[in-house]
């Protein structure tokens, strides 16, 4: 999986461009590039020496993403600049034999947390190299969590503890979801099943799709749009 070739195609996206010209005017001194194509280009320029303003655009980046009540364009881009890294924690984990599809969806889910909470105050330096380090962190401590609830039976206080994280949460989350906002969502009892299975009990999609009797991408596409709509829900929940 090339994670850079993945998201090369959401650059060129109405959402994307918007972003980054909302960018252009919320920093004057991004204002120098003519198109994001510029401002990849220099952010990738191994040759330059002016580290802290590459430190100074991923914050502005970053703070943009936090402040933006739909993150999917920042992200976007964001993990589109990032792949080098997080496609290094990618592979050292495939090496250990786990499904190289489920490694990256919970691999992205923990990027996105660490980026929701990032700390741009006490973080001023090196913050490519620190939100990977964050990022394989929180994977890795997901990655626990997953084994640790497989194969347990969810009780009500579980349930109950899902439902807060979801009421307080400043990222809608994709970990968790309940019959109730499910339903509300216009999500149907198989996709919450599948969100369920594989976000909390960690169960592979392979096995799942097996098990409902459809493809592999069929049910990765149904979760996908799923969450989608979980999110969407749940964001406007909060803005209320």
């Amino acid at each position: 999986m090339d994670i850079k070739k993945e998201f090369e195609s959401s650059l060129g996206t109405k959402k994307v461009q918007q972003f980054f010209q909302e960018l252009l005017k919320e920093h004057q001194e991004l204002q120098r590039f003519a198109n994001l194509e510029e401002m990849i280009e220099a952010l990738n320029d191994r040759t330059v020496a002016n580290y802290q303003w590459k430190d100074s655009c991923l914050r502005a980046l970053v703070e943009k993403i936090q402040k933006s009540p739909d993150k999917e364009a920042g992200l976007s881009l964001l993990t589109y600049l990032l792949a080098p890294g997080l496609q290094a924690i990618l592979r050292d984990n495939f090496r250990l034999g786990s499904d190289l599809h489920e490694i990256w969806s919970d691999l992205w889910w923990s990027f996105c947390q660490v980026i929701e909470c990032f700390s741009t105050v006490d973080h001023r330096q090196q913050l490519a190299e620190i939100i990977m380090r964050k990022t394989a962190v929180r994977y890795e401590r997901n990655r626990k969590k997953i084994e640790k609830t497989r194969g347990e039976t969810l009780t009500l206080e579980d349930y109950k503890s899902a439902e807060a994280e979801i009421e307080t949460a400043k990222y809608p989350p994709e970990y968790f979801s309940l019959s109730d906002f499910a339903r509300d969502a216009g999500i149907s009892s198989l996709d919450l099943d599948t969100i369920v299975g594989s976000r909390v009990y960690g169960e592979s999609l392979d096995i799942l799709s097996r098990r409902l009797g459809m493809s592999y991408y069929a049910l990765q596409k149904r979760r996908k749009r799923a969450e989608q709509k979980l999110k969407k829900y749940l964001s406007k929940k909060q803005s209320l």
